[in-house]
């Protein structure tokens, strides 16, 4: 029997038994067609195939939010507003229902949060940004319209026709979306509702918009066809949604006709709760679930950095704080996580490193869909559901032990080529063994521990402390060479760079490298941002340097945001468009403001860290090719610098290439 018990156990939501208490919540996956306005919002084959891979294990896939009416469409969002799209629809609950799961489809309006998601569209004239009050959405300034009493009419009834489609469409229930700020969430929240009609003012009113619109639904759906909504337990936010309030809401929606409250947290001003990063504790919202599951009689959902601790998942439903818990981007890395843990193969499982790179990549058009740090196969399913083995097996010599390097070797192997890495240290995982040391990121061990696991299973020959030549490989005769070397830490070579007080970021991580009392961060990376406040956290008085007008980069904004908040917090001054112009020796000047007409600003400092990014080492790379040898070039070595998600895909698709 497996120590999960409570996790791989059946439960039941209204008349719905559900194999498993493990569930994939509603996540955009930015992986839809074009549609008529040419912006993402047709659902197609690849996103079902995605929907049904994570079906064949948990117990419930909800399918991301989709809109009820026209008039609320943004870019992304599958449509539900016409009976067009149910055949469309039905192919999706089949193919999670064929594979044990239950269907179930969220409906949305995001209110005001509309500026934002329709200011790309056509015809977004006819997008109407409501919200309970008049407000301006901070992200652009643009002002949204308070409701009057005929769009309230409109969008509750716009609700309960979306659901009437969901049923139609063969779901096994439905889900209102009431979380994250969007309208629903909007009128729940003091912060965003100021009315002074029957919708505002007391907590009990703030809640009547969302109990129109459950028993709308459920007047429409009849009374024996499951309705759930998802509801912010917490904003984490002073002046807006509050345990309390929740707690008080709940049993109101759960009177309108709810057979289940999903309960999430974060809101407009405190998003970056939505999807926690990997700084934020697992199972920090379990208290918010808890106080309302004391306070309903149905089935309460939990969410919150559960699937990376899965033994405090299972105590919070021995606890009875849940009935269920939301593993969101934990199914995205593995869809097995169920199967893995009733086999009692835990160390086999795949672990989200709460990245956010899914999320992030939702967004952008450069892997058209959602992408995952440490799952290749994700948004290509059926693509890469048979990589075949070789029938011509090459001999293959990869240099470097990173990721890249590591990811190819593995693949490589299991398709059947002789596979040797050379790595020339003592230790695989390259610069992500400084990362896993950081604050928070242990998780980076499990990846690089996992994939060391599954090269020495496919039969890859690992050969440490091997410093490769030129020679070396001439003499290894390969067929096939990948360079995986990696990259080495960026220096900035202005005056007084090679005194001795000016040390590397990762030599401060790794323990290589003692500061002072006053250090000096240069480069407000990922990289500068985390050690900042770690040392700001030791007690010392920390000053964070960026050439750019901005800190973070190409940050994630979830962990930006987070991050942000901690140096505030712990008292790092920040200084952006301040190029470091010189090291002195109790100090720094840097180029205020970057303008060159300015004097310079001296900031006292006993010590000076670089943080300031990578040079790729492609030094043997440049040898072989120079002796006519061909390589692959993977990982950072090939540059420019590589987030982990782009490296493991590199590694994968290289590997599945030959």
């Amino acid at each position: 029997m497996s120590k999960y018990e409570k996790l791989l156990s059946p439960g039941k939501i209204a008349n719905m038994t559900i194999r498993n208490r493990i569930v994939l919540p509603a996540m955009g996956t930015g992986s839809n067609d074009n549609d008529e306005d040419g912006m993402l919002c047709a659902l197609n084959d690849k996103t079902i195939e995605y929907y049904a891979e994570r079906a064949k294990y948990c117990g419930i896939v909800f399918i991301q939010a989709c809109t009820i009416l026209y008039e609320c469409r943004g870019i992304g969002n599958i449509m539900i507003h016409d009976d067009r799209f149910i055949p469309k629809l039905k192919q999706l609950s089949s193919a999670i229902q064929a594979n044990g799961a239950k269907a179930v489809l969220q409906i949305n309006h995001h209110g005001t949060i509309l500026s934002k998601r329709s200011m790309h569209l056509p015809n977004k004239e006819a997008v109407k940004n409501l919200s309970p009050t008049a407000m301006r959405f901070p992200e652009n300034d643009v002002m949204s319209l308070e409701m009057t009493q005929a769009d309230i009419d409109r969008v509750v009834a716009g609700f309960a026709e979306a659901a009437r489609r969901v049923k139609d469409a063969g779901f096994d229930a439905v889900e209102i979306h009431g979380a994250h700020g969007y309208l629903i969430g909007q009128f729940r929240s003091a912060m965003t509702n100021k009315r002074t009609d029957k919708y505002g003012g007391s907590v009990e009113n703030r809640a009547r918009f969302g109990c129109e619109v459950i028993r709308a639904v459920r007047k429409k759906v009849g009374p024996d066809y499951p309705v759930l909504m998802r509801m912010s337990g917490t904003s984490w936010s002073e002046g807006a949604i509050s345990v309390e309030d929740s707690v008080i809401q709940a049993p109101l929606f759960v009177e309108a006709g709810l057979d289940a409250v999903d309960v999430s947290c974060g809101s407009l001003e405190s998003y970056h709760y939505i999807l926690p990063p990997y700084m934020v504790p697992a199972g920090f919202n379990l208290d918010a679930a808890a106080a309302i599951k004391k306070a309903v009689n149905v089935p309460v959902i939990a969410v919150g950095r559960l699937g990376t601790d899965f033994e405090l998942a299972e105590k919070a439903l021995e606890d009875g704080k849940a009935d269920f818990i939301a593993m969101g981007r934990s199914l995205i890395a593995d869809p097995e996580i169920p199967k893995k843990l009733a086999e009692g193969r835990e160390d086999d499982i795949v672990r989200c490193i709460s990245c956010n790179k899914c999320i992030s990549s939702a967004v952008m058009s450069k892997y058209d869909g959602m992408a995952c740090t440490v799952n290749p196969h994700c948004m290509r399913e059926r693509k890469l559901e048979n990589i075949k083995a070789t029938d011509s097996p090459k001999k293959v010599m990869i240099i470097g032990g990173a990721p890249a390097g590591m990811e190819a070797a593995k693949v490589l192997a299991e398709r059947g080529h002789k596979v040797t890495l050379c790595e020339k240290t003592d230790k695989l995982g390259g610069q992500w063994n400084v990362v896993a040391t950081e604050k928070n990121q242990y998780a980076y061990y499990d990846v690089i521990n996992r994939i060391t696991r599954d090269m020495e299973k496919a039969g890859v020959e690992i050969k440490y402390n091997c410093n490769v030549t030129a020679e070396d490989v001439i003499k290894a005769a390969p067929d096939k060479v990948i360079m995986a070397t990696g990259a080495f830490p960026r220096t900035l070579r202005v005056p007084g760079y090679d005194k001795k007080h000016v040390v590397q970021a990762n030599d401060v991580i790794m323990g290589k490298a003692e500061v002072g009392e006053r250090v000096a961060v240069i480069g407000g990376g990922a990289t500068g941002m985390e050690l900042s406040v770690e040392l700001a956290e030791k007690g010392k008085k920390v000053v964070l340097v960026e050439a750019l007008p901005a800190l973070g980069g190409p940050m994630v904004i979830y962990n930006y945001k987070h991050l942000f908040s901690s140096l505030i917090e712990n008292g790092v001054v920040m200084l952006t468009d301040c190029p470091l112009w010189e090291i002195a020796d109790h100090g720094i000047y840097v180029r205020a403001n970057n303008k060159l007409d300015m004097d310079l600003l001296y900031v006292k400092a006993d010590s000076v860290v670089m943080a300031v990014g990578v040079i790729p080492d492609n030094k043997l790379a440049d040898e072989l090719k120079e002796k006519g040898i061909a390589v692959d070039m993977i990982g950072d070595c090939g540059g420019p610098e590589k987030s982990l998600l782009e490296a493991i895909r590199e590694g994968f698709d290289l590997g599945i290439s030959f």
